[in-house]
């Protein structure tokens, strides 16, 4: 038998968008696919709909908005229940024609060695709006300079595995869709939820890093991201968890990342062009510019000051 694979996808309000994706999977020609939608307490009929529509959808139902780390550590923790050797983890606006992709993927983690302790696995992400447009192909935090390893974090510059062509390692790959084997939990923890809103995929493909893990993107795969459905880019809410996160992430991997105050500089530079382009440019903002010059600056104090976690804004 094929090996167990659960499909998640968290979803708040945008049933439209949700239904799409749920389309998208259950065309898969993958025979051993279950998905399990966790919805983090939508308020536009989309647990209604989902229940009266599909009853081979597994459906979650949160009781109030616990955002991407917790909504996802739930239905990662009932699919484990449940038998599942992967996860994959799936926004709720995404889109591909591709019918075979779990398959491949499946195939791809089969193909690897055990010696090379590859966790996690993705795809390139193009924008769903502007189909040519490449939105990601993983993420790249540290150099990849052989002459600076001693001064940068370097677990994937000092890792020697080598990889067929269509593949490259990165730092991280962004959780709108990506690929886990379900021992890696097991191994390192599930989903940090202190971050409750982004940098959360990228703690969580350090983490494996840290701990002797590979995260791979397979190039010859694509998916299509919608993105800012659910939180509008430069909106308030998106500027204090960024502002506030990356801080966070750099604080508690301090003593893996080398020349940790470059990246303390880093995030300095970074909040005052923040503030600038809130200032000098509020057309490119989604919402009031005091409204969002007023989250910038208390994601920056709860950072660096008050070090609140979890839900804030």
């Amino acid at each position: 038998m094929k090996s167990k694979v659960s499909i998640i996808i968290l979803t708040y309000n945008h049933l439209e968008e949700t239904l799409i994706t749920i389309d998208c999977f259950l065309k898969q020609t993958y025979e051993n696919a279950h998905i399990i939608v966790v919805d983090n307490a939508s308020s536009d009929n989309t647990c209604r709909y989902i229940k009266t529509n599909y009853t081979n959808i597994t459906l979650i139902e949160n009781p109030a908005n616990y955002g991407w780390a917790k909504g996802n550590n739930i239905g990662i923790q009932y699919a484990m229940s449940h038998g599942a050797e992967y996860v994959l983890l799936a926004n709720s606006d995404l889109f591909f024609d591709n019918v075979a992709i779990i398959s491949q993927l499946i195939s791809d983690f089969e193909s690897f060695s055990d010696e090379q302790k590859i966790r996690i696995l993705g795809t390139e992400q193009y924008t769903y709006t502007t189909p040519h447009l490449l939105q990601s192909d993983g993420i790249f935090h540290f150099s990849n300079s052989t002459k600076r390893n001693h001064k940068i974090n370097s677990f994937r510059n000092q890792n020697e595995s080598k990889l067929p062509s269509n593949f490259f390692k990165v730092d991280a790959i962004i959780g709108a869709f990506i690929l886990i084997q379900c021992k890696l939990f097991n191994e390192i923890g599930f989903i940090d939820e202190d971050y409750y809103f982004t940098w959360e995929d990228t703690d969580l493909c350090f983490r494996a890093w840290q701990n002797g893990f590979q995260c791979v993107v397979d190039k010859d795969l694509q998916i299509f991201h919608k993105a800012y459905t659910t939180c509008k880019k430069n909106s308030a809410l998106s500027t204090y968890y960024r502002m506030r996160n990356l801080y966070m992430f750099q604080k508690k991997h301090r003593k893996s990342i080398g020349n940790y105050y470059f990246y303390l500089f880093i995030y300095y530079y970074k909040f005052i062009r923040r503030i600038g382009s809130i200032l000098f440019f509020p057309s490119k903002q989604s919402e009031n510019r005091k409204k969002v010059l007023k989250a910038a600056l208390l994601g920056f104090s709860d950072a660096l000051i008050y070090h609140r976690k979890g839900k804030r804004y």
